[in-house]
């Protein structure tokens, strides 16, 4: 919806599979190149401008993450940072082409906090354009939360093998959420939004987790 409001043409290869984040956070390279080949194969065939995803850990493991999977195929490199050089995370992008603004609306204020997901923050370093896209929307007031770019205890594979340590990593985020008296927390990766707010109902607070562009769509549908 953002993205038809901004007048791109949004192009979904049907052949697309996981990015291979999970694999290769497992050590299984050989798995995760399966997958990797399957992706920059299916995307490059399109010939985008760009290659477009609203996931950060996706957005690191696709720009980044692949050049070190491919780095014992030389002959194979070069398409692989072709690829590489093409993907954006979705907030950056819209950054870059400049948001249509005069069309997004609110009919209620609402308070607005936002989490910088690890891959956001430590990986591809995008922190100030999801900040900039909220601020963008009518009637949001925008709260700096304290410790924003601290994990929220998902952090991959460390829920599921430090289930007490990154339980109490989470209950250190939802109090600084509930510091903040923000209505919504915004961010960037879908693991993250289940991890908080499955903390957030747990700490009984009334927050809700939403996507970026979900807010952004949002404001344009009001």
């Amino acid at each position: 919806k953002v993205l038809k409001k901004n007048d791109c043409e949004i192009i979904i290869p049907k052949e697309q599979v996981c990015c291979g984040l999970p694999q290769y956070a497992y050590g299984d390279n050989e798995t995760a190149k399966v997958n990797a080949r399957k992706i920059i194969e299916s995307f490059l065939a399109l010939d985008a401008e760009v290659i477009l995803t609203a996931c950060a850990s996706c957005a690191s493991m696709l720009k980044e993450d692949y050049l070190k999977l491919f780095e014992d195929e030389p002959t194979y490199l070069s398409t692989v940072k072709r690829f590489c050089n093409k993907v954006v995370e979705f907030s950056q992008y819209m950054d870059q082409i400049g948001v249509n603004a005069s069309e997004l609306h609110r009919n209620t204020p609402i308070k607005v906090t936002y989490h910088d997901p690890c891959h956001m923050a430590r990986g591809i370093k995008v922190t100030q354009q999801p900040r900039q896209m909220l601020n963008l929307i009518p009637r949001l007031e925008f709260i700096e939360m304290n410790e924003a770019n601290r994990c929220c205890g998902a952090s991959g594979l460390v829920q599921a093998f430090y289930h007490e340590t990154a339980t109490e990593v989470t209950r250190h985020k939802t109090k600084n959420i509930e510091a903040t008296g923000a209505d919504v927390v915004a961010t960037s990766c879908p693991a993250c939004m289940m991890r908080l707010q499955g903390g957030i109902n747990l700490a009984g607070q009334p927050q809700k987790v939403m996507h970026v562009a979900d807010l952004l769509a949002k404001a344009y549908e009001d």
